[in-house]
């Protein structure tokens, strides 16, 4: 059957069902004395003439185009007529082809065959047909063919009609989509509607209402046969900037989840389109997408979260590597992912998220400056906040003022617990913190930077001790940033399995001297963003040993019952010197401190948070003494003991699990910069 569809139609809102099918030209009859005359003037003997139109009632007029859909026969079509009476016998029901006789290329045609039944059951196209449990089953094909620009091929689109006379007019059983596709010289070859619901494979038709007719399909996705995809082949079809029509045939029912187009080109470029959720295609409509102007698709990358944009200093178009640029996901959170990258000024990118082949690209809708200041005031942080949405109209990027290494942490607010999806970005000025500055944080040099490379550095650093210790960190915060607008991470980078990574453990130095040290971020293949850094470290001077014989030591805390009120800036509990008016013992480089019969409480006894609960020991006051660094002693340095069991607490506050008498010794050996103390209960 040739399927006219002519006039073009202008651009709807995403999915509309436009109104039905025009069918109203009738033949004239070629009867004459009881011999039929097909088209090329051949006779059939001892036939009988049926009249099939294609529901004349029906009409569509596009008012705002004036165009009319029209429906005409073809030269070659069949019709599969049945005995009613019969089709409960299943493949013994009385049953024929009947060809066309006249009304090639109008709406109302002749057909011949010799059956004649008190009731007739017809189908369109002839073909795979056969009866099923008293009802005629009919194929939705999977593969269908663009042949003709003016409509669908030709046995596609499947009808029925149901007469006790020979006079049969045949209702449309399923549905068209219209796509009108513009390019720019693409070859077409292939459209695939893909749903979460069967709308290809054999089907029984319900007659128990034939004004209305509806599809039962024959099995499932899992027992095969049947699909959820239908494949347009559309060979020869080079894209323009006028419109290419496409229609498929699908079956007349709701898909709640929408469809899903896949445009293919013959070089293997494609393009996604989606409806909106929650389709209902109707009978004897044509439905329209709105046009399409066909633009590739980029090649899906495997799931995961990725920085895209010009920002990056690479340009997009030249299908940038954006493995280099996969965020890490949050193990703690889903939907939270970071990631260290360079950004540079007056440029933009977006975040985008691949999941199932699918891509999700989020845009900033809001801006927002954050500073926070901890303590006194003298330590400040500023970053850059954006709420965020799946949604990128113009402008909806994120940017940066200055060039430089950012930490970029998105939260896609999953668990729905934020007010909205949001993003922070950081700059990164990298300090070093630990026993070089009492665990101040003193700023490093950027040596070079780059798309691939950003390099710090610190020159002439005093470790006074042998075994120093150090972290790097941003923000001048020891531990956390970015609280305020609910994204929580650690801004700092220790070692961790012989990487550098959050909240790695302190990095230590050999002997006592003055250091270089250099901090590396470089681009790499591996996933995880913080293990893209190095670092390294030269002893420029070496130092000779330092003598602590004069530099005085006391235990600082709430679990320290007995002693003098701490003035010191910590202002925490209370404090006690060490015997021997604070000062050590010495033999070789070993230098050792004692306290006897220290009454210390437990979490309980010590009536603090367990936060502010515990002990450490530390230089009198937290001051340096002579060449002396003012340093501490925690629960890092506590040897294990049977007869003082003891906890962490706090900052690694050491909290002895029950309140009583204690004898404490540190030691320190000034060669190596081991530390240790140990508790014994009395």
């Amino acid at each position: 059957m040739k399927r006219i569809l002519s006039a073009v139609m202008a651009a709807c809102v995403a999915f509309v069902a436009c109104e039905n099918l025009d069918l109203s030209e009738n033949p004239e009859s070629s009867i004459k004395d009881g011999i039929s005359t097909g088209p090329s003037g051949a006779t059939v003997k001892d036939s009988v003439v049926f009249k099939a139109s294609l529901e004349p009632q029906t009409k569509t007029y596009m008012e705002y185009l004036n165009g009319v859909y029209k429906l005409r026969w073809a030269e070659n079509d069949k019709i599969m007529l049945w005995d009613a009476s019969t089709l409960a016998d299943g493949a013994s029901a009385k049953c024929e082809y009947c060809t066309l006789l006249n009304g090639e290329g109008k709406s109302s045609a002749e057909f011949v065959g010799t059956i004649e039944a008190q009731e007739y059951v017809a189908l369109y196209a002839a073909g795979y047909y056969v009866p099923y449990n008293g009802r005629p089953a009919i194929d939705i094909p999977v593969r269908q063919y663009r042949t003709r620009e003016d409509g669908i091929d030709d046995y596609t689109y499947p009808m029925v009609a149901v007469s006790s006379t020979r006079d049969f007019n045949f209702e449309n059983i399923c549905s068209i989509i219209k796509l009108s596709i513009k390019g720019n010289g693409e070859a077409l070859s292939y459209i695939s509607v893909v749903s979460d619901e069967i709308i290809a494979g054999p089907a029984a038709v319900e007659l128990d209402d034939y004004d209305k007719p509806v599809l039962q399909f024959l099995g499932s996705d899992e027992e095969g046969g049947v699909y959820s995809r239908i494949n347009l082949y559309c060979y020869d079809v080079i894209l323009s900037e006028t419109p290419t029509d496409c229609y498929i045939v699908v079956p007349a029912q709701t898909y709640e989840s929408g469809l899903e187009f896949y445009i293919g080109t013959s070089n293997g470029s494609y393009m996604q389109v989606y409806t909106s959720e929650h389709i209902t295609t109707e009978r004897s409509r044509i439905h329209e997408v709105d046009p399409i102007l066909f633009t590739p698709e980029e090649e899906p990358l495997e799931d995961g979260v990725y920085v895209v944009g010009e920002a990056t200093g690479v340009d997009i178009s030249l299908n940038a590597p954006a493995e280099h640029y996969k965020m890490v996901p949050d193990e703690s959170r889903n939907g939270r992912y970071e990631k260290y990258l360079p950004l540079f000024r007056d440029e933009n990118f977006s975040i985008v998220k691949w999941e199932d082949g699918r891509k999700t690209e989020y845009g900033g809708v809001e801006i927002s400056y954050k500073i926070n200041s901890i303590d006194d005031g003298t330590l400040s942080y500023e970053y850059k906040w954006y709420s965020v949405a799946a949604d990128k109209e113009a402008n909806c990027y994120f940017s940066v003022d200055e060039d430089g290494l950012y930490h970029i942490i998105i939260d896609l607010n999953e668990p729905k617990d934020l007010d909205c999806a949001q993003i922070a970005l950081f700059p990164v000025d990298w300090k070093v913190r630990g026993t070089c500055n009492n665990w101040g944080a003193t700023p490093m040099e950027v040596e070079s930077f780059s798309v691939s490379e950003v390099v710090y550095s610190l020159s002439d650093v005093y470790f006074t001790t042998a075994g120093g210790l150090f972290k790097f960190e941003y923000t001048g915060i020891a531990w956390y940033a970015g609280e305020d607008p609910g994204i929580r991470t650690p801004s700092n980078l220790g070692m961790t399995d012989g990487a550098l990574l959050h909240d790695g453990s302190n990095i230590k130095l050999g002997p006592q001297g003055i250091y270089d040290i250099e901090l590396r971020w470089h681009s790499s293949d591996d996933k995880f963003a913080t293990s893209c850094f190095s670092y390294s470290f030269e002893l420029k001077q070496e130092l000779s040993l330092p003598d602590y014989s004069k530099c005085p030591m006391e235990l600082v805390g709430t679990s320290v019952a007995y002693g003098d009120p701490d003035t010191s800036d910590w202002g925490w509990g209370r404090v006690l010197l060490a015997d021997n008016e604070g000062y050590p013992s010495v033999y070789g480089s070993t230098y050792t401190w004692t306290w006897s019969n220290v009454y210390l409480y437990n979490e309980t006894d010590c009536e603090a948070e367990i936060n502010n609960c515990g002990f450490k020991a530390r230089t009198v006051g937290n001051k340096p003494y002579g060449e002396i660094d003012a340093w501490e002693v925690s629960y890092n340095d506590l040897v294990p003991s049977s007869s003082a069991p003891a906890t962490a607490c706090g900052m690694s506050n050491i909290l002895v699990e029950k309140t009583g008498f204690y004898d404490v010794t540190l030691s320190l050996d000034a060669s190596t910069g081991q530390k240790t103390i140990t508790l014994v209960s009395k």
